[in-house]
């Protein structure tokens, strides 16, 4: 740029006009008023010179160039670094420097002349250039250099290399009671492109305390996760805290993530488990059964355990008499017991207490022959009815999935336009009901003691014929725990509704057989004669078997179904699924079926479905 000395002309010009050493004396007196004219003329900028009007200063700094730009990758790499610097007047070369991850390397990377460079528009360029291996976590890489005027300039550039991360495994804010200790579990996952070792430290921080984690380190490979449990104490009533774990490869790769809590005044309540629950004891020899005392409060208890036998079953002990319980968590017990004679029945019991809060689980024990199966058919209590909304359900292909183990298809039909409000209605196909199916399930339990059964063989029956048969391993029991098995009745020789039969179960002790045979009822969803083609119905069109009787089968759009008792003259009710269940008469020739949100599906007398009414009556 261009620097002007306006003051110094001036005297110039006003000593030669006057041409006397007055004249110039009597200017200088004048620039006494003008001190920054005398400091431009005691200090000129660098490279000018004090005897020319004007002279060029360079101000401006030169420009550094890091190559590549700054980004993220996603396994080790090495790339090629570039650094230029360029000047359009001078650039000092012992100015430069190049610090990696803060750690001078700049003779690792010397910086040469170059005639030019695209990047460049200056005439002086400079350039350095060299491998470099982008670790896990965060790399930096700066360069400065100055030019002869003493204009510097820099630049950074990082490169990122995330190789983990650590989730949640629950909320994010949770509320625990005041000074109690908890739990909280965490997935890590390498997300890297190799295998890498990391520590796991806890991080806490507020008023959360006590913090440990276990484990402390895990080896991970690409895309492996694993799961940490950290375990905190809450604070006082009212203040809050973080509860977090960091997982860390190096300095630079770290990665942290926690849980706020608040905590809040201690609450106490217990649950024991199982409850009204029938199960097996061998005759006459010591049995062994699991209860599970869980803490459903905020706080941490010790609860006070006791057992109580009841009927042919005796001698009932477990081994201790207390049992702290974290809150949130549970503990198991074992109740030992002496079985009674064959065929006789006991009630065993648990009991935990804390104070007042107390709980008792409870068990239906029958004495029976060691080799005989025990086998349960209804071991949720809801009776014979089918809920698909709660089967486990994989799609496999586009507007197919399985089922509850079946074939379901979604197909389409044109939308209408009706009460100015657009419908689709759609058509389901259920494998099982083009058969005529349904599948009949059961927990078979052996009582405990030394020795397993060779074979297992469940034979299932209609009216004396087989209709499936299956066999296992006996290896595949342990006794004194249950096992679900499950067999499919086919083609059954009548329409849609209730089917009796019967299950026998045999386990096989070196050439000793004793069956067990229990019977019950299955509701069949028999469409292989279906209007809209076999194992086809319309999504949503409901029917009703037996309608006005004292029970009735209700079937679903989609194939489920229940049965209803009826427990007044205008009312029926079925086993509570996960909800209140309720048919009601509301006329002489109406029947209503209630929904969640007071819907109302209305059926004749006849079973058919006749209207859906909403809470406001459309």
């Amino acid at each position: 740029m261009t620097h002007q000395i306006p003051f110094i002309r001036w005297t110039k010009r006003i000593a030669r006009l006057l041409g006397t050493a007055r004249g110039t004396l009597l200017c200088l007196a004048f620039l006494i008023g003008a001190p920054g004219a005398l400091r431009a003329q005691e200090d000129p900028p660098p490279g000018c010179d004090p005897r020319m009007d004007v002279c060029d200063v360079d101000s401006l700094p030169p420009r550094v160039i890091i190559m590549p730009a700054s980004g993220s990758f996603t396994r080790l790499t090495a790339i090629s670094l570039r650094v230029l610097m360029c000047d359009q007047l001078s650039i000092n070369d012992a100015s430069y420097q190049l610090f990696i991850n803060n750690i001078d390397r700049t003779a690792d990377y010397p910086a040469g002349y170059i005639g030019g460079d695209p990047q460049c528009v200056e005439s002086n360029v400079r350039e350095a250039v060299g491998s470099l291996t982008i670790d896990p976590g965060s790399t930096s890489v700066y360069a400065r250099i100055c030019d002869n005027a003493a204009n510097c300039m820099f630049a950074e550039n990082v490169y990122t290399y995330r190789i983990g991360e650590v989730l949640v495994n629950g909320r994010s804010s949770v509320r625990r009671g005041a000074g109690s200790p908890f739990k909280q579990r965490f997935t890590l996952r390498n997300i890297g492109g190799e295998t890498y070792q990391y520590s796991v430290s806890p991080q806490c921080t507020g008023a959360v305390t006590g913090c440990s984690v276990l484990p402390t380190s895990v080896n991970l490979a690409p895309n492996q996760s694993a799961v940490v449990e950290l375990t905190y104490v809450a604070g006082a009533t009212g203040t809050t805290g973080d509860a977090g774990i960091k997982m860390a490869y190096n300095a630079r790769a770290q990665y942290t993530n926690a849980i706020t809590v608040v905590a809040i005044p201690p609450t106490y309540s217990v649950e024991v488990s199982p409850k009204e629950t029938s199960v097996p004891a061998a005759a006459g020899a010591q049995n062994s059964q699991q209860f599970v005392i869980r803490n459903v409060g905020n706080a941490a208890a010790t609860y006070s355990l006791s057992s109580l036998c009841s009927g042919s079953i005796s001698g009932c002990s477990i081994p201790s008499a207390t049992s702290q319980v974290p809150p949130g968590d549970s503990a198991m017990v074992t109740l030992s017991l002496l079985g009674g004679a064959v065929g006789t029945t006991g009630v065993a019991e648990v009991r935990a207490s804390y104070g007042t809060y107390a709980d008792t689980g409870r068990l239906t024990v029958y004495s029976q022959e060691q080799t005989r199966a025990f086998v349960l058919l209804d071991s949720l209590e809801i009776g014979p009815q089918v809920a698909r909304d709660e089967c486990l359900t994989s799609a496999i292909a586009a507007a197919s999935a399985y089922e509850c183990g079946d074939l379901r298809i979604v197909h389409p039909l044109p939308v209408v336009r009706t009460f100015n409000k657009s419908r689709a209605p759609t058509l389901l196909y259920n494998s099982a009901h083009a058969l005529a199916g349904a599948v009949v399930g059961a927990v078979v339990t052996f009582p405990s003691g030394p020795t397993r059964p060779s074979t297992v063989t469940a034979v299932l029956k209609v009216a004396g014929a087989t209709r499936d048969s299956a066999q296992w391993a006996g290896s595949d029991w342990v006794p004194g725990a249950g096992r679900r098995i499950a067999l499919r009745l086919r083609n059954a020789a009548q329409d849609s509704g209730l089917v009796s039969f019967s299950l026998e179960v045999t386990g096989e002790f070196g050439g000793t057989r004793l069956p067990a045979v229990k019977t019950g009822e299955v509701i069949v969803v028999n469409r292989a004669k279906s209007p809209f083609g076999a194992g086809w119905w319309l999504a949503g069109l409901e029917r009703l078997l037996k309608a006005d009787q004292d029970t009735m089968i209700w079937l679903g759009g989609d194939g489920s179904a229940r049965r209803y008792t009826r427990v007044s003259p205008t009312a029926w009710v079925a086993r509570a699924l996960d909800r209140p269940d309720t048919i009601r008469k509301l006329d002489a020739q109406t029947l209503a079926r209630i929904g969640p949100n007071r819907l109302q599906v209305q059926f004749n007398l006849s079973g058919q479905h006749v209207a859906t009414v909403n809470r406001h009556l459309h």
